[in-house]
């Protein structure tokens, strides 16, 4: 997601609300790509900050810290040179390109009144900030840019500021209804609508584009021949009516969830995301601020689960292959015990058979006992034959009863690894995969984080906390949570609720203290949440058993999570996600 020309025509009105007249002081370079400075304007202080990362390239307000390095880089101490306690004049953004510049009064090495240019080009991976003279000459950039990596632009001390090269697009406050369908045909009836409109209006990103024509009801991939002029008209109304939008700075900033995940803004409601949540701002800096804050922690939070995911796919595969190993010890029992039977038949014809290589005997274990050649060693008796096909088979008996033990605690890691497994797709905070994370250390699976000398590691689980129909509710979302939830929390009187035989959340409802019992209405809202916290969330008529907490118990040993209850009585639940969200936003609201 990236600014686009109208996003940055709200941006630059804004910054200029909160910092035009305002002086500059403590400006610093935290990073090669990035940049803060301190602005007291209004009777505030405002901390701005740039950073031309292409994945968020933007110039914004924050409310964030950064530290800055012992010795400035050479940019800083320019900008510290020149425009510490320069006085904002205007704020503007650079015709409709992604640019926006700070025009700045201050004064030279003499002392001399003079004006400065802090341009800040936030155009993906070319993004650059840079100090320009009153002359335009560049005084320093960010990210030097030589001859030999761009042939056309040089940002290097010294040379004259270029802009970007033309790109023959039309200005939206120079097109008129007429002019824009024939802009639009003049880039081919073949072309799409969307394809045709990025290409003709100066500023518009592919998804401002998407909105006008959704507005317009046309579809982004209708084909230029195949608009008419009841489309052209509509298209234009919403032209026109962004047009007015920036001259009015009529904005409404704008953020766009799918699900829980962040994925858009824009500087006003999306129609072509209808069917998404969103919500707004209210100002730009604002919004920016908080979209990048929370994609760069669902970026982390993803980082950190994929991370997880992995130690448990690993070990996983692990005991699946050692599974494999294990059944096919005890599947040879069977073949085994072929051995077994040599050996007694050898045994019962003891008194007939010669030492040889082989003894022809009655198979009495067979219908109609056929007769069935054994293999001997000739050099032994009959009878020391007859012990070797013992001892094989007892061997290969003791082998098999040991590999069928080992098979079961196998199968008994592999269903706990997929209760972890579970619990990583159940999580939802940083916090839910720290639980994960040390569940993982403290079983082995994973390597202990070092932990600072004389510190030790204090982290307190984080279920769920709900308020529902005025009872408290604590839902587990993984083992270490469950744990917490029905150990720590839970006390006799409350009750307690999981999937019954599915793996899934621990949940306790407390109990009032000015009256017994619980309404038959908290019981089904809390199997509901105990069934959407499980493995059968989308699944229909999902058991989930109900008991004191007092009938809960862990058995001595047991893993994090595991429990056994009695007394519990089952209902049957279908969890629907607008349900759940429902109960969670009832709860955000008592909160």
């Amino acid at each position: 997601m990236s600014l686009d020309g109208i996003a940055m025509r709200a941006l630059a009105q804004d910054l200029k609300t909160k910092l035009s007249g305002g002086r500059i002081d403590k400006i610093s370079q935290p990073s090669a790509t990035t940049m803060t400075m301190g602005v007291r304007a209004g009777g505030h202080n405002h901390k701005c900050y740039a950073t031309i990362n292409p994945q968020s390239a933007r110039v914004s307000l924050t409310r964030k810290s950064f530290e800055s390095p012992q010795t400035p880089p050479q940019f800083c101490m320019v900008l510290r040179k020149h425009i510490q306690g320069a006085v904002i004049e205007d704020i503007r953004q650079v015709d409709w390109e992604r640019m926006i510049a700070f025009d700045l009064r201050g004064r030279n090495e003499i002392g001399e009144e003079t004006t400065f240019t802090l341009l800040f080009e936030l155009m993906g991976k070319n993004s650059n900030i840079m100090l320009l003279g009153a002359d335009g000459t560049i005084l320093d950039a960010i990210k030097r840019v030589g001859m030999g990596t761009n042939n056309y632009r040089q940002f290097q001390p010294g040379i004259p500021y270029q802009m970007p090269p033309a790109q023959n697009k039309r200005a939206l406050d120079v097109l008129d209804e007429t002019s824009l369908a024939e802009a639009l045909l003049e880039q081919g009836l073949a072309k799409t609508a969307s394809k045709a409109l990025l290409s003709t209006i100066a500023g518009l990103g592919p998804q401002t584009v998407t909105e006008l024509l959704v507005r317009a009801n046309i579809a982004p991939d209708t084909r230029v021949e195949f608009l008419g002029e009841i489309d052209y008209h509509r298209l234009w109304q919403q032209c026109s009516g962004l047009l007015a939008r920036c001259a009015d700075a009529d904005w409404q900033p704008t953020l766009v969830y799918r699900g829980r995940e962040i994925f858009a803004f824009a500087p006003f409601a999306l129609e072509q995301f209808a069917a998404f949540h969103q919500e707004t701002r209210p100002d730009m800096t604002t919004m920016l601020e908080d979209f990048y804050e929370i994609k760069e922690e669902q970026e982390l939070f993803s980082q950190k689960r994929t991370s997880l995911e992995r130690i448990v796919r690993h070990e996983k595969e692990r005991c699946e292959k050692k599974l494999a190993l294990q059944l096919e010890k005890v599947d040879e029992l069977e073949h085994a015990d072929s051995w077994r039977i040599k050996g007694e038949l050898l045994t019962a014809n003891l008194y007939r058979i010669k030492q040889g290589p082989s003894a022809e005997v009655e198979n009495f274990y067979k219908d109609g006992a056929p007769l069935e050649t054994i293999e001997m060693n000739p050099s032994k008796t009959p009878n020391e034959n007859a012990q070797g096909y013992f001892k094989k088979y007892n061997k290969a008996k003791i082998s098999a009863e040991k590999a069928a033990l080992q098979a079961e605690r196998t199968s008994e890691e592999l269903e706990y690894l997929r209760t972890i497994e579970d619990s990583l797709d159940q999580a939802q905070t940083t916090d839910d995969l720290t639980d994960v994370r040390l569940e993982l250390e403290e079983a082995g699976y994973a390597k202990r984080h070092a932990q600072p000398r004389g510190k030790k590691a204090q982290h307190k689980p984080q279920p769920t906390h709900l308020f529902i129909d005025g009872y408290e509710l604590y839902i587990g979302k993984n083992n270490h949570q469950n744990d917490y939830v029905t150990q720590k929390i839970g006390r006799n009187a409350d009750l307690w609720l999981h999937t019954k035989d599915i793996h899934g959340a621990h949940v306790i409802i407390k109990a009032h203290r000015s009256y017994d019992g619980f309404s038959p209405e908290i019981i089904e809202k809390a199997a509901e949440l105990a069934a959407w916290f499980s493995k059968a969330r989308y699944s229909a008529k999902v058991p989930v058993d109900v008991t004191l907490r007092k009938n809960v118990h862990k058995p001595s040993g047991a893993k994090p999570g595991m429990v056994i209850y009695t007394d519990q009585q089952t209902v049957y639940v279908t969890p629907e996600e607008a349900t759940i969200d429902a109960l969670l936003a009832q709860t955000e609201a008592s909160e």
